[in-house]
């Protein structure tokens, strides 16, 4: 067992990371080595498991054993528990400069139990740009006991001035046969079923094992998918467009309404609720502005989790329409819907090559509109009269 376990087919990058890892160890051992390197920006796109990653590699190096798997200490890390391990991740759209400053101010603080401080900031590319502006100091000199390990889907979506401070490394997708391995031998998943949300979620890590674990979450797909058979009208692109939007929203409130009353109640517990002669009014009194900012936290968050959520719709229907692409050319690969085969040969059929290029095209515009905050039902009415006129 090693903590690289989980890296999936991704062996030329944990080959790097290995011996990355052995000069830290070098180094903790007051040997010198020229490869020794402090700040690490590690690339890929969604699901090839940048955070994974990095993880492993944190454990890797607080590891007497450069990864074991099996030590306490491993374990912390993976399970994002170490004390000296820290993980940055945005709570809203974005990283602020505030969130940068209280990293910089951890990062000049020796271990508390561990030989290294480690900071991995997921999500690298929310960094704002005075946030980003504000690491540019400490990742070119960074204290001696201290690694950061940011994580972004590409260079180019952080500031070069950052890229050019970091040693980079880059992940791909893995493939479905590789992960549809793991949640077999990991989580123990069915092996029919594992070979069907390995393919469904193009080789997206995370995604796979959702969809294996929530009957939900697999038949919101499925739902997803019938959309492109149900566009005969126009006033069905603007049904479809509100029934999808409106599910992502009702999956996004069930997952987020337990989470924000679980903090509310933890942040009012630590300014004394509960506590035997401290009134209530008190207590909201003293936490009004905490509850403030914890409100508008949680909010950021539901807004970025109901736009992942529906860019996975998108990425879903970008599967759907290649496979079409893929029948009209008579590419002899496997279908990511198989199981759609019928359904996809007719809409084959009865569009050409060059409308379904279009059709790809604009879910990918429609992607992009997504992330750069465009209103989530005007893009997808938008989208749907294109795919529409597509077919």
């Amino acid at each position: 067992m090693s903590v690289w376990d989980q890296v999936v087919d991704q062996e030329e990058v944990v080959g790097q990371l290995i011996l990355a890892a052995e000069d830290v160890a070098l180094a903790r051992r007051n040997q010198s080595s020229a490869a020794f390197t402090q700040t690490w920006l590690i690339t890929g796109p969604p699901g090839s498991g940048r955070s994974t990653a990095a993880r492993a590699f944190a454990a890797a190096i607080q590891c007497s054993d450069l990864g074991c798997g099996t030590c306490l200490t491993c374990k912390q890390v993976l399970a994002n528990k170490h004390q000296d391990v820290v993980v940055i991740r945005p709570s809203g759209l974005t990283i602020s400069v505030e969130e940068s400053r209280d990293v910089i101010e951890k990062a000049y603080l020796e271990p508390s139990i561990g030989a290294w401080q480690i900071f991995i900031i997921e999500d690298a590319d929310r960094l704002t740009v005075p946030a980003a502006n504000a690491l540019l100091k400490v990742l070119e000199e960074p204290p001696s006991h201290t690694f950061f390990m940011l994580c972004a889907p590409s260079s180019e979506d952080v500031l070069a001035t950052i890229k050019s401070r970091c040693r980079q490394v880059n992940l791909r997708l893995p493939r479905a046969a590789e992960v549809a391995r793991l949640l077999m031998e990991r989580d123990g998943v069915e092996p029919q079923l594992a070979t069907f949300v390995s393919r469904a979620a193009l080789g997206h890590v995370g995604v796979a094992k959702a969809l294996a674990q929530d009957p939900i979450a697999r038949q919101r797909r499925q739902l997803t998918l019938q959309i492109p058979l149900n566009l005969d009208s126009l006033p069905a692109c603007f049904v479809q467009a509100q029934e999808l939007l409106d599910s992502i929203n009702a999956y996004v409130e069930e997952q987020q309404d337990d989470l924000d009353e679980v903090e509310q109640s933890q942040l009012l517990n630590s300014f004394g609720a509960g506590t035997e002669g401290v009134k209530k009014g008190r207590v909201d009194f003293l936490a009004r502005g905490a509850m403030g900012d914890l409100k508008d936290d949680q909010k950021s968050r539901r807004t970025r989790t109901t736009r992942d959520f529906l860019d996975r719709s998108l990425q879903d229907l970008l599967g759907f329409y290649r496979d079409i692409l893929f029948v009209q050319l008579g590419v002899p690969v496997d279908l990511i819907n198989e199981e759609l085969r019928v359904p996809i040969e007719k809409l084959a059929k009865k569009a050409t090559p060059t409308a379904t290029r279009k059709a790809l095209d604009a879910i990918q515009e429609s992607r992009s509109a997504v992330q750069a905050s465009a209103n989530p039902l005007l893009v997808l009415e938008s989208l749907l009269i294109d795919l529409a006129r597509a077919a």
